[in-house]
């Protein structure tokens, strides 16, 4: 692999506008892991690049040409605690079930009455936080003696084909799957609901 150093801005310009290009054809942003490691290895051996400066220094702007915010999950989680504050709901935020344990959110429609145990996660990593929120609801069962139904909520970039596939996992584990600023490329089998729509909430997000 080519030291970058030793190649000319032109090239650089070169490379960065075709792979730019190239990602925005494939749909980059619907891409998961796994689908967009293939292209990775492709344009490295393809430009003769290292797959670190690719993404360090080639696809690091990708979002920002696009015009597409760059969210963390901090920052969505911080979205979703407004939104349930101003609607009255009870949260429990960070909160801990083991000692080594903390779900993302507990809440609940009364205060010190906990329903829902949560986990939000970016839709490309969901099955992380799938099995996750069900080991949280089993921690807390074995805590308290009490059941809290599981939530994921998923944010981000996701295909209508994957989504109907994780729906009906969640259907077969009894997770409750939510959708918050949730980018979906087609039109999936099976309807998901939001955030705001599965709780009813009268304030939104604007």
């Amino acid at each position: 692999m080519r030291d970058p150093s030793k190649i000319s801005k032109e090239e650089k310009n070169k490379i960065r506008e075709n792979v730019h290009e190239e990602a925005e054809k494939i749909g980059w942003h619907f891409l998961n892991n796994k689908e967009k490691s293939i292209f990775y290895d492709k344009w490295a051996q393809e430009y003769n690049v290292s797959r670190v400066y690719l993404k360090d220094r080639i696809m690091k702007g990708f979002d920002v040409r696009q015009g597409i915010p760059l969210k963390n999950e901090a920052a969505i989680q911080k979205e979703i605690e407004d939104l349930l504050n101003s609607n009255g709901i009870s949260l429990l935020p960070q909160f801990t079930l083991t000692k080594h344990r903390r779900a993302d959110l507990v809440f609940g429609f009364y205060e010190n009455f906990p329903t829902h145990v949560v986990e939000i996660e970016r839709a490309d990593t969901w099955l992380k936080g799938f099995t996750q929120v069900l080991d949280y609801a089993a921690d807390y069962f074995n805590e308290y003696q009490k059941l809290l139904q599981p939530m994921l909520i998923l944010f981000g970039d996701i295909s209508a084909g994957k989504l109907d596939k994780v729906r009906q996992t969640c259907d077969f584990s009894k997770v409750v799957l939510c959708s918050f600023r949730l980018s979906v490329k087609g039109e999936p089998r099976l309807k998901i609901l939001t955030l705001q729509e599965y709780l009813g909430l009268s304030k939104g997000l604007k």
